[in-house]
């Protein structure tokens, strides 16, 4: 996750015409870890106190994965002394505009912690060579200052996929299990399919619907109600912002029905999570900007999964003891299949079909 020593005055952003003054956050906090496999190019990296890095990111305050990933941001900044320009831009043309602008006032590193954005450091990359670039859910090969960051959330969604089958069962519920999305989009759909193909490695079925968006929580707490008042015991959030809703939801209907959570747990949202699917993004970005940070980070596409700890399943502390220790045991028997690679579990409809077989 990250470094630095020596505090930088932030340096205001003027931002070609798209960029009104952007959205300035500074960070200071606690510390972190993690390792992931590499596929690396030649080493990059000023290393030192004087760094200048920046951050960009869609949106704070969703207490989702946006929040998740500048945890690690923080961490970078509490173990280093580094502040690191931190910049909300919705858009994705945002992401350009401030990734070059940084690049052109000389930041040594600029991490952007939104997916989709592969093409855009793909081009981008190769005009700036003095600048490193990390991304996260990146694709970029090659490119000696790139680095890519890859997590594997199929692998976690295939736990959780069985863990709301199993605790389903548990609750009277049925064999059955169900995932609310945001919007559908490539990176989700890893998820959905790990998911879904848990539910059906233990015997179960999944119902999956999406919201359309990761932010109408009033919808996903509609889509929620609908499946608890069918009988549903547990539903499953991916659905940033709009997860509030899925939490809300449960909540209104009380006893008996839970939520699964998202990010590093989400606990501190609502009373009715049982269990997170957690994507701990803010691991491998602290990392490879402690990397960069002391003089080494490589280019190349990192893989992070259950192995390196950068997901997984999390159970909420207050509701633990209302898991049955068989699940649990269950659980850890699946988790050891898929980290010694007899189970791989699926990431697209292609593999999906093909699970199994």
């Amino acid at each position: 996750m990250m470094k630095g020593h020596l505090h930088k005055n932030v340096i205001g952003l003027l931002t070609m015409g798209l960029l009104t003054a952007a959205a300035m956050v500074m960070t200071t906090a606690c510390s972190g870890s993690g390792n992931g496999e590499v596929k690396a190019q030649e080493t990059s990296g000023a290393g030192g106190t004087d760094i200048q890095a920046a951050f960009i990111v869609d949106r704070l305050g969703d207490n989702a994965a946006n929040d998740e990933s500048y945890r690690g941001i923080q961490e970078f900044e509490a173990k280093t002394g580094i502040k690191v320009t931190t910049v909300e831009a919705p858009e994705l043309q945002d992401h350009e505009i401030n990734a070059r602008t940084f690049a052109q006032e000389g930041y040594d590193l600029i991490i952007d912690a939104t997916s989709f954005t592969s093409e855009i450091y793909e081009a981008l990359a190769p005009e700036f060579p003095d600048s490193h670039f990390v991304i996260v859910d990146g694709t970029v090969d090659g490119q000696d200052n790139v680095t890519s960051l890859r997590c594997r959330p199929e692998e976690a969604a295939f736990l959780t996929g069985a863990f709301n089958v199993l605790m389903n069962q548990e609750l009277g519920g049925g064999n059955k299990a169900a995932f609310i999305g945001g919007m559908r989009n490539p990176d989700l759909e890893r998820s959905q399919y790990g998911f879904t193909a848990g539910a059906e490695y233990v015997g179960g079925e999944a119902t999956v619907v999406y919201v359309g968006n990761f932010t109408d929580v009033a919808k996903g707490k509609e889509i929620a109600l609908q499946l608890y008042n069918n009988g549903m015991k547990l539903v499953q959030a991916f659905a940033g912002g709009a997860g509030m809703g899925v939490y809300q939801a449960a909540e209104s209907v009380g006893e008996g029905v839970y939520a699964i959570g998202g990010a590093a747990g989400q606990f501190n949202l609502s009373d009715s999570i049982i269990a997170s699917q957690v994507k701990l993004t803010g691991n491998p970005i602290y990392d490879v900007c402690m990397e960069f940070y002391e003089g080494g980070l490589e280019g190349g596409i990192r893989q992070f999964g259950l192995k390196e700890g950068a997901v997984g399943i999390k159970y909420n502390p207050l509701h633990e003891e209302e898991v049955p220790g068989d699940i649990k045991t269950r659980l850890e028997e699946i988790q050891g299949k898929i980290v010694s690679g007899e189970i791989v579990p699926p990431s697209n409809e292609d593999s999906f079909h093909a699970f199994g077989k």
